[in-house]
C-alpha cells in the first residue's frame, strides 16, 4: 500500500538505494498518476491498513452481490448493463487493494508476494480507469435520455451500452498495458519527459479532463432538466443514483486530483499521502451499491423487500421513459391486461 504523497501502493526506496531493476514489478496503484519526483514520504499507520481492508470487504460484499443481481435477478436494460459493468470494475479494484492491504499488514515477503503486487498492480489501474469511463458512460446516457427522449426510446441503436462498455475497457487495457509497459519494464530517467511521465500525464488527461467533465456536464444537465420541467420526470431514482455516484466519485478524487495537478502540471509537490487517496478511491467503489439500494427503496416498507426488487426500482423499466410520454408501469400495466381479455373475447373492466 501507498506510502508515497504520489498514492502508489508501494513504498519508495531510500535515497541512495539501487534503482530497481529491469523487469521487476510495477509499481501498484489505483491510478498510477503522480511521479516520484519531489515527494515526501510518509510511513502507513497500521490502523490505516486495518481500515483500508475492512472497506474493501464491505465494498467487495456489497459490488459481489450487485453484480449478481444485476447479472441474473435484474430484468436487463441500458442502464443496468453499465452498472453490471461498473460494479465488476469496482469489485476488481477492491479485490487488488484488500490483496494489497493484507500484504501490509503481514504478508511475507518472497515470490509469491512479487508475484502478488505484480498482478494487483496491473488489474487494479485497469479496473480504475474502466470504472471511471464507465460512470461517465452512464451519466451520459442518463442525460440523453432525459434531455432527448424521443432520440432515446425511437433512434437509439439497442446495442450501444454493451459496445460502450466494450470499447472502454478496452480503452482502459491499452492504457494500462502502456502503464505497465513503460513503468515496470524501461529505464526510469528524465523525470515528466521519461516514456513513464509521459504516460502518467496521459492517464490523468484521460480521467481528470475527459471523463469527469463528461460526468460535471452531464450532472448539470440533468439538474437544469429536472428543474425546468413542470411535473417531476419518471424514472427519477436513476437520476438520483447517477447524481450521488458522479458526487461521490468528485469528493473522492479530490486528493488524487489534487495530487496530479499540483505535481505534473504546476511541478509542485503532492501533499496527500497515497493512503489518504487510495482509502477514498475504496471507499466510493464501495459506496455505490448502497446508492443503488438507498434510491431504489420504498420508504413505507423499509428494509424488508427483496434486494432485487429493490435495485429493479432504482434502476428498472421505468428509467427508460422520458418525460411526456403519457405512460406508467401502472398503466403499461392495465393497458397488457385489457389487451388479454379482449383477446379472450371478453370485454376489459
Amino acid at each position: 500500500m501507498a506510502g508515497n504523497g504520489s498514492g502508489s501502493w508501494e513504498t519508495e526506496p531510500p535515497k541512495g538505494s539501487p534503482a530497481p531493476e529491469r523487469g521487476g514489478p510495477p509499481p501498484s496503484y489505483l491510478g498510477d498518476f503522480v511521479g516520484s519526483e519531489g515527494l515526501w514520504t510518509s510511513p502507513v499507520p497500521a490502523v490505516v491498513s486495518y481500515l483500508l481492508l475492512l472497506v474493501c470487504l464491505v465494498g467487495l460484499l456489497g459490488n459481489g452481490l450487485a453484480l449478481y443481481l444485476f447479472g441474473f435477478r435484474v430484468k436487463r436494460n441500458p442502464f443496468t448493463v453499465y452498472v453490471l459493468h461498473l460494479a465488476a470494475a469496482d469489485l476488481a479494484v477492491l479485490l487488488s487493494q484488500a490483496v494489497r492491504a493484507v500484504e501490509d499488514v503481514g504478508w511475507p515477503e518472497g515470490p509469491l508476494a512479487a508475484y502478488l503486487r505484480s498482478v494487483t498492480t496491473t488489474v487494479g489501474v485497469l479496473a480504475f480507469l474502466a470504472g471511471v469511463s464507465l460512470l461517465a458512460a452512464l451519466s451520459a446516457e442518463r442525460c440523453a435520455s432525459v434531455v432527448f427522449p424521443r432520440w432515446h426510446r425511437g433512434r437509439r441503436p439497442p446495442h450501444l451500452a454493451a459496445t460502450t462498455c466494450a470499447l472502454l475497457w478496452a480503452l482502459s487495457f491499452v492504457l494500462t498495458a502502456a502503464h505497465t509497459y513503460l513503468c515496470a519494464f524501461l529505464p526510469q530517467a528524465g523525470g515528466q519527459r521519461a516514456p513513464c511521465g509521459r504516460v502518467k500525464v496521459a492517464l490523468g488527461v484521460v480521467t481528470f479532463l475527459i471523463f469527469t467533465p463528461v460526468m460535471v456536464l452531464s450532472s448539470l444537465g440533468l439538474i437544469v432538466r429536472g428543474q425546468c420541467l413542470e411535473r417531476r420526470p419518471r424514472g427519477e431514482r436513476l437520476s438520483h443514483v447517477v447524481l450521488l455516484a458522479v458526487s461521490a466519485f468528485l469528493f473522492c478524487s479530490l486528493f488524487m486530483s489534487v495530487n496530479w495537478f499540483l505535481s505534473w502540471v504546476f511541478a509542485i509537490p503532492a501533499p496527500y499521502p497515497g493512503y489518504v487517496v487510495e482509502l477514498f478511491a475504496c471507499g466510493h467503489c464501495g459506496a455505490k451499491p448502497v446508492l443503488y439500494f438507498l434510491a431504489g427503496r420504498d420508504r413505507p416498507k423499509g428494509f424488508w423487500e427483496p434486494l432485487s426488487l429493490v435495485l429493479q426500482r432504482a434502476l428498472g423499466d421505468e428509467a427508460q421513459a422520458g418525460p411526456g410520454d403519457g405512460l406508467t408501469p401502472n398503466t403499461v400495466a392495465l393497458e397488457m391486461q385489457s389487451e388479454t381479455q379482449l383477446g379472450k373475447g371478453g370485454d376489459p373492466a
